[in-house]
């Protein structure tokens, strides 16, 4: 395996495993390629003139140098990812199929309740919360505008309708932007404990750089104008911001996004309630919908 082509394959998983991984990871991938592919030359121009046993210890230390690099690779990637099934050359399908398909049975489940019940009642907004959760991770992760562009061109168009269409199912459940910050943190706090769940450690990118998103968000959403929220609301989310701040360990992770779903969902409750039975019945047949177009197009690509 030449440089380039040690360099090649290596990038491809980092940029679909870790769209973007801190400087440091790039350029150890970088030397572990290089170092495989210095060795390679080392063993092509100098083999056939070793002295006897010498052309065993280029030869060694090129299997070690590819071995490292390869052990790097597998190190650096997410097991959550690779049990999915996320490829380099296409978008996760597990992923977004997963997502699309939570979002209609939460979705659908608010609407049997809401119809049950004569209005949103507080069950309803809870699996109105799980629904927004999902659409918002797909967005912010799967369908981010940085990877439908790596896509190639018939799944690109794709996936860039559907995008738009998820967007437009969220601002449907929350139409107030400010009201999604709080939102988008349970909803990145949640994916963590699905990464770290599967083997992937706090420090890992993919959990790392969701953690930092989180804590992001609670900050912007604390520093937000008071009336947005309810009184005790700054409170609740510097509380919260701090928390996610310190995590520690998987058990944290948990508690922690346990807490921002439920505070997610009491500051959007009023939100939520303004949402009538007929309201819900026709989210839920757009949730149906995008996810039935979403299958479609992808089988007509198989």
């Amino acid at each position: 395996m030449g440089f380039a082509q040690a360099h090649q394959t290596i990038a491809s998983s980092i940029n679909l495993l870790t769209p973007n991984p801190p400087r440091w990871v790039g350029l150890a991938m970088l030397a572990a390629g290089g170092m495989a592919a210095v060795a390679d030359f080392i063993l092509e121009r100098q083999g056939r003139r070793a002295a006897p046993g010498q052309e065993d210890i280029y030869r060694a230390l090129a299997a070690y140098y590819h071995r490292a690099a390869a052990e790097e690779q597998t190190r650096r990637q997410s097991h959550y990812l690779r049990e999915e099934g996320a490829r380099p050359e296409t978008d996760c399908y597990a992923c977004a199929s997963a997502h699309l398909a939570a979002i209609e049975g939460a979705v659908s489940r608010a609407q049997e309740i809401a119809a049950r019940d004569e209005g949103c009642t507080a069950d309803c907004a809870a699996w109105l919360e799980v629904a927004a959760e999902e659409a918002a991770a797909l967005l912010a992760r799967d369908w981010t505008a940085q990877r439908i562009d790596r896509l190639p061109t018939p799944t690109r168009t794709t996936i860039a309708g559907l995008a738009k269409q998820v967007d437009n199912l969220l601002h449907q459940l929350l139409p107030e932007e400010d009201r999604r910050m709080v939102l988008a943190a349970a909803a990145e706090l949640t994916e963590s404990v699905r990464f770290a769940r599967a083997g992937d450690t706090l420090g890992h990118p993919e959990v790392e750089a969701r953690l930092s998103s989180a804590e992001r968000w609670l900050a912007t959403a604390e520093r937000r104008d008071p009336a947005v929220w309810e009184a005790e609301a700054g409170e609740w989310l510097r509380r919260l911001r701090r928390q996610v701040g310190t995590i520690s360990g998987p058990d944290e992770l948990a508690r922690a996004a346990r807490q921002a779903r439920e505070l997610s969902a009491r500051l959007n409750r009023r939100a939520w309630s303004a949402l009538g039975a007929g309201d819900l019945l026709r989210i839920r047949r757009s949730a149906e919908d995008l996810r039935r177009r979403y299958r479609a197009a992808r089988r007509g690509e198989e």
